[in-house]
């Protein structure tokens, strides 16, 4: 706790002699738990920085101690009028909480400039452990509705603690790395990047995908069929990048609407163009879903994409 004291008078201390006397009496009477407190207060255990927390409204912190902290702070803007950069800082690993970080943020003014990145520094998530039983809707993340969103730069892996795969019903596993859900029939998950992460969960449990999109289900029922109603009940426009997925019994799955025509999903783009952003998919397959995913049929792709219209795959 010495080296605490040490750094939060090198933070306060103006340099004055007697001044510099005092305050050091001051710290070595100081409880712990008071220093943990000024230590939060000037930002000195921050693991995540804010770059623009001034674009939205409400205004984010410039700093926050966890990024589900900040992943918390982002869904409660309503309004944002510039780009903004949530960035975990380098060296700062995180678990994701049960069923994984839900970003849900659609803040009036959201578009292609006055996006949200989360960057990930190269820091790796690791998934909760345990997962709720029986459970087949837990990810890393979760965009749920969420618009102009990029996740990118991040390790995402399953926790080597979740060990029951046999069923289903018994299972504490993580099946999605990055989902993209609707939250409502008219809301689903449009315009978002997930680029340059790596992903490897647990592919002897045949409910896993690296990036899973569909809205032909709700988020908390993938078994259950409720098909989006509208364009905007789409996961449309959503680019998947220079994705490195391993482990996985499905690699990337784009599910759109079914049966209604308007819904369908529209102008997604899965890998690019170019080699820099092609997906490397490696070590995936293993046997047909173990749950009913809505519209997933089939034992087990590399990339699966149903129901859309100007959809680009390549990898």
């Amino acid at each position: 706790m010495k080296n605490f004291y040490n750094k939060i008078e090198r933070k306060l201390l103006s340099g004055n002699q007697s001044t510099n006397k005092t305050h050091s009496s001051f710290f070595n009477g100081m409880s712990v738990s008071f220093a943990i407190i000024l230590i939060s207060a000037f930002g000195l255990n921050a693991q995540v920085t804010v770059t623009n927390p001034t674009n939205t409204t409400p205004n984010l912190a410039a700093t926050y101690t966890t990024l589900a902290l900040a992943v918390t702070a982002v869904n409660a803007t309503t309004a944002i009028s510039g780009p903004v950069t949530i960035t975990l800082n380098a060296s700062n690993p995180q678990t994701a909480p049960a069923g994984g970080y839900s970003i849900t943020a659609i803040p009036t003014g959201a578009s292609a400039t006055n996006k949200i990145v989360f960057e990930g520094s190269g820091n790796t998530i690791t998934a909760f452990n345990p997962q709720t039983v029986p459970n087949v809707n837990d990810a890393i993340f979760k965009l749920i509705g969420a618009d102009f969103i990029t996740i990118q730069n991040f390790i995402m892996r399953e926790n080597p603690l979740n060990t029951i795969i046999a069923t289903a019903a018994t299972n504490n596993m993580t099946e999605w790395g990055v989902a993209l859900l609707y939250a409502s029939l008219t809301n689903g998950a449009q315009n978002n990047t997930i680029q340059n992460n790596t992903i490897s969960l647990n592919r002897t449990y045949l409910n896993t995908f690296g990036v899973y999109s569909n809205t032909r289900h709700s988020a908390t029922a993938p078994s259950t069929t409720a098909e989006v109603t509208a364009a905007t009940g789409s996961n449309s426009g959503n680019k998947v990048y220079g994705n490195t997925i391993s482990n996985v019994n499905y690699g990337i799955v784009f599910i759109g609407a079914g049966t209604t025509i308007a819904a369908i999903d529209n102008g997604n783009d899965i890998g690019g163009s170019s080699a820099a952003t092609g997906n490397t998919i490696t070590n995936w397959g293993g046997g047909a879903a173990l749950s009913t995913y809505t519209s997933l049929t089939g034992s087990n792709y590399c990339i699966f994409d149903n129901q859309k219209i100007h959809c680009r795959l390549s990898v």
